[in-house]
């Protein structure tokens, strides 16, 4: 597995990956028809976007020269938070990769640049059902704030978010 900082070229592969892990990890959380409508071109063109703009550190894994997944941390855009907190905006693993490190691997390096960088805090929004993902997040060191809850609707269907946190050991090399 090779871990390295996503190229526009990257784009459709990231965009594969983000509209295939929707539509499996979120068939019981969100309407089936709002994720079959999900489009990899229109992801396509948000990721060509984001990379090309580089507000967010975003990276790929991958396996045999495939893209089998990816992470993109920015700002937080939490009210509470300070210029030195960061907000893991996404991290998603195509589904035929799941359970073989590769988001942890992803995860282990994001947080490698994060201590560098003297980042305070590290934030995420998770759906409350996404057992699977908050797991994960458990595992890696992030806590569940039960006080920070989010419900809206995403694809006609109500659906609900936690926040978790993770405090940043900061690296002095």
């Amino acid at each position: 597995m090779v871990i390295r900082p996503a190229v526009l070229n990257d784009a459709e592969a990231i965009a594969k990956v983000h509209v295939l892990s929707w539509q499996k990890a979120y068939l019981d959380i969100l309407a089936p028809d709002y994720l079959a409508q999900l489009s990899i071109e229109e992801r396509s063109a948000m990721w060509a976007k984001s990379i090309s703009q580089k507000y967010l550190q975003i990276s790929v894994a991958e396996i045999d020269e495939m893209v089998a997944g990816f992470i993109s941390i920015g700002p937080s855009r939490d009210d509470d938070c300070t210029p030195a907190d960061k907000e893991l905006w996404a991290i998603y693993v195509a589904p035929q990769y799941w359970s073989m490190g590769v988001g942890r691997n992803l995860w282990l390096q994001a947080e490698e640049t994060l201590k560098i960088i003297a980042t305070e805090n590290i934030y995420l929004w998770v759906f409350s059902q996404n057992e699977r993902a908050r797991g994960f997040y458990e595992a890696v060191g992030f806590k569940a704030e039960t006080n920070r809850l989010d419900n809206f609707y995403l694809g006609g269907k109500k659906v609900e978010e936690i926040r978790y946190r993770k405090t940043i050991k900061i690296s002095f090399r």
